[in-house]
C-alpha cells in the first residue's frame, strides 16, 4: 500500500495537535465532559429500567387486583346461594316446627282419646262383669228351676200315666 507524504504529513501534524491538546488538559475536560454524558445516560438507562419495573410490578398488581376481584365476585355469589339455601332451611324449620306442632297436638288428642276409651272399656269390663255374674247367678237358679220343673213333670208324667190306666 502506498501512503503519500501528504497524508504522513497530516498524520504528524494530527498527532502534534494531540500531544498538544493532551499537553493543555483539552483532553481532560473532553473526558470529563463524556464521563458526564455517561452518568446522565447510566441514570436516564436506570430510570427507563425503574419504570419498566414499575410498570411489570403495576401490571402485577392489577392482575392481582383482577384476580382479587374476581375471588369477592366468587365469594358474593356463593354468600347470595347460600342466604338463599339459609331461607330455604328457615323456612323448612319453619314448617317442620309447625308441622310438629300439630304432630304434638294430634299425639295429645290421641292419648286423651285413648285414655277415654280405656276409662270406658274398663267401665263396660266391670259392667260386663257385675251383668256375667248376674247371668251366672241366674243361670244357676235356671238350672235349679229347670230340675226342680223336670222332677216336676216327671212327677205329672207318672201320675198321668198312672191315671191314664
Amino acid at each position: 500500500m502506498f501512503i503519500s507524504s501528504q497524508t504522513v504529513d497530516s498524520i504528524a501534524t494530527l498527532d502534534m495537535v494531540a500531544v498538544n491538546l493532551a499537553l493543555s488538559g483539552a483532553f481532560d475536560a473532553r473526558i470529563k465532559e463524556l464521563k458526564a454524558l455517561l452518568d446522565k445516560q447510566a441514570e436516564k438507562d436506570y430510570i427507563a429500567k425503574t419504570a419498566k419495573e414499575v410498570d411489570a410490578i403495576k401490571a402485577e398488581a392489577q392482575n392481582l387486583l383482577d384476580s382479587a376481584n374476581k375471588r369477592t365476585a366468587a365469594v358474593k355469589e356463593k354468600e347470595k346461594d347460600l342466604t338463599q339455601r339459609e331461607s330455604v332451611l328457615s323456612a323448612a324449620l319453619s314448617k317442620l316446627a309447625k308441622d310438629q306442632a300439630n304432630l304434638d297436638s294430634l299425639v295429645l288428642s290421641f292419648q286423651e282419646t285413648s285414655n277415654k276409651f280405656s276409662i270406658e272399656v274398663e267401665q263396660k269390663n266391670a259392667a260386663l262383669k257385675y251383668q256375667q255374674a248376674d247371668i251366672d247367678a241366674k243361670s244357676k237358679k235356671l238350672i235349679g228351676d229347670s230340675a226342680a220343673l223336670a222332677e216336676q213333670k216327671a212327677s205329672f208324667n207318672e201320675k198321668l200315666t198312672l191315671l191314664r190306666v
